[in-house]
């Protein structure tokens, strides 16, 4: 019985010396490889208030921080420095941008400039009042004549033939005047209001004439004509 019992005590020292030789195997493992005891001036192991000994990182696992430092750091530098071209790039393409829209903006205000300018250099005709005189000429053979008088506008197909008053009947409108030949005499008559070039032309019953047609532009008011008679261009007069 005694031996049976020695011999169970003996198998149970050996296991418990295994699991503590495992057991500190790997502490000093662990310790070696990540760790290391820190030490004093005089080479002793430092201790904590527990006793236990001081331990800091290995050289090894410092290499490793470092090296993930490092990474950490030059991948943070270099988003960084893309940010900043993307913030350039992002910069430069808005003062593209803004230049182009500033362009394009002064190239219509010119060309709005430019319209205004032609628009106000381009006058549109207005009504005005329109008046013709006639210098009445000389005609030996007959002392007094029909004066008429016809016009017309930029509107109208045909001749229109300007109202006369009548002499005889303020009421009455005629086609004519019956006017003196004497040469001297010079009356004016009114067209109204017309728009634009006015085209007039005079004749005098029973007389050929030449001389007898003119034009009053958009920008004039009135006109003279001066018509002469056949006899005195034949004599060479017109007075």
């Amino acid at each position: 019985m005694k031996k049976i019992i020695s011999a169970l005590l003996a198998v149970t020292m050996v296991v418990t010396m295994a699991f503590g030789f495992a057991s500190c195997s790997s502490k000093e493992y662990k310790d070696t490889d990540a760790t290391v005891p820190v030490t004093n001036e005089q080479g002793e192991t430092v201790t904590d208030k527990n006793g236990e000994a001081v331990t800091e990182l290995s050289t090894e696992s410092k290499k490793n921080d470092d090296s993930s430092t490092a990474s950490s750091k030059s991948e943070t530098s270099s988003t960084s420095a893309k940010k900043t071209e993307n913030a350039k790039e992002k910069e430069s393409n808005k003062d593209k941008t803004t230049k182009k829209a500033s362009s394009t903006k002064k190239a219509q205000t010119t060309k709005k400039a430019e319209t205004t300018t032609k628009e106000t250099t381009t006058e549109k005709p207005e009504k005005r009042e329109v008046s013709v005189s006639v210098a009445i000429p000389t005609y030996r053979q007959v002392k007094d004549a029909k004066l008429t008088i016809k016009y017309k506008t930029e509107k109208d197909k045909e001749y229109q033939v300007l109202k006369m008053d009548d002499p005889n009947d303020k009421k009455n409108k005629l086609d004519y005047e019956v006017v003196k030949l004497d040469g001297k005499t010079v009356k004016t008559y009114s067209l109204g209001k017309i728009k634009g070039d006015v085209k007039v032309k005079v004749s005098l019953s029973g007389i050929d004439l030449t001389g007898n047609t003119a034009t009053v532009k958009s920008n004039e008011s009135s006109v003279t004509i001066s018509p002469a008679t056949g006899i005195d261009i034949v004599n060479g007069k017109f007075d």
